[in-house]
């Protein structure tokens, strides 16, 4: 995944809510985060170019979008939800570190990367990436709890139209 931090949920929190205590340029930081996405379309281009394996853009939730990586891959992805790059302040709308975490897995319109590719691929590409999990064997995805534990990936549901699970 890029490395630009994951900020619209919080963003969509702060709409709903407004009752966060940040900066005014962290709100409006956060805010153009889900009001004007900017799609990566330089950058997967440039991946695909250099080997990716696997991409798409985390528009539904990071855990929804793992899960049809996962899906139409044949594989499990495994994704430490301690090494996604969270915004400033995202803590802070959300009320604590672990809904930080909750957020970033399950809220979506930031439009990064989820990307598998070989590592020496990473430097090629001269794209800065945060490596956030591993694919394995298996089916499905796991969202690992920082000490343990797993939350279940979740994200947009475009048929429902709201949050579910992506099994």
């Amino acid at each position: 995944m890029t490395a630009a931090r994951i900020a619209a949920a919080g963003a969509l929190a702060l709409m709903e809510d407004g009752e966060a205590t940040i900066s005014p340029q962290l709100r409006e930081a956060m805010l153009a985060r889900q009001l004007d996405p900017t799609p990566r379309l330089s950058e997967g281009m440039a991946l695909a170019a250099e080997g990716a394996t696997a991409m798409i853009d985390i528009s539904d939730g990071l855990g929804a979008d793992a899960g049809h990586v996962a899906a139409a891959s044949g594989c499990r992805l495994e994704i430490d939800l301690d090494r996604i790059p969270l915004a400033p302040g995202l803590e802070e709308v959300s009320g604590s570190g672990g809904a930080a975490l909750e957020l970033a897995a399950s809220g979506g319109e930031d439009y990064e990367l989820l990307v598998a590719l070989p590592r020496d691929a990473v430097e090629k590409a001269g794209i800065e990436l945060t490596e956030i999990g591993q694919v394995v064997e298996g089916k499905g995805v796991a969202l690992k709890l920082p000490g343990g534990g797993e939350i279940e990936p979740r994200g947009f549901d475009q048929r429902r139209g709201s949050l579910s699970g992506s099994g």
